[in-house]
């Protein structure tokens, strides 16, 4: 149970990452 919970918070942490980094990036392109 614990180690699934823990999967599951580690899990979004590098597609946030990514997010955040091609909304900078677009953002950057486009201004």
């Amino acid at each position: 149970m614990g180690f699934s919970v823990k999967f599951l918070t580690f899990i979004p942490l590098p597609f946030l990452i990514l997010n955040k980094g091609t909304f900078e990036l677009r953002w950057f392109i486009h201004s």
